[in-house]
């Protein structure tokens, strides 16, 4: 499990993981990791759950600087954001790596976004290789729990309380 936080302009950055390195092959530097705003799941939650003033300003500024994928995956936020909003969670783009971190396959992820009163302070996400498990199977497994850790994450949050 992967917590990013909203860092300037919309950016988001891998603030803490719950993965080892002996199960997962996930070295401490992933902490830092600035993931696609667009493309990962972290992002499209963060993004998502913006409101509309608030993701527009973002979501111009960055497509301003984007590129190839990244541009086709900003240009496109629209249509995903009504997907996010009807599944109640955001996914990775299939086959989007990141360059972070090996996984050893091509990691699937799901994410929600934290909320801290009415701010979006961040997003959580549950990583997985792909191969393994279909997003719908693991978000009917685990999105009621990830959600719930959101929530609580978001209340120490506004409390000032430590994680």
């Amino acid at each position: 499990m992967d917590l990013a936080a909203a860092i300037g302009n919309g950016r988001v950055e891998i603030v803490d993981t719950t993965r080892k390195f002996s199960e997962h092959g996930i070295f401490p530097d992933c902490i830092g990791f600035r993931p696609s705003p667009f493309r990962s799941a972290l992002g499209s939650a963060f993004l998502a759950a913006l409101d509309a003033d608030e993701r527009a300003d973002v979501s111009a500024k960055l497509a301003l600087n984007t590129k190839g994928q990244e541009r086709k995956a900003a240009l496109s936020l629209p249509e995903k954001l009504k997907e996010i909003r009807a599944r109640g969670f955001a996914t990775r783009e299939y086959g989007y790596w990141g360059r972070g971190v090996d996984y050893g396959g091509i990691p699937s992820a799901i994410s929600v976004a934290i909320r801290a009163s009415s701010r979006v302070v961040g997003a959580l996400s549950l990583v997985w290789l792909a191969e393994r498990q279909s997003v719908d199977d693991v978000a009917t497994a685990h999105l009621e729990r990830l959600t719930l850790a959101g929530e609580v994450i978001g209340r120490h949050f506004t409390s000032g309380s430590d994680i």
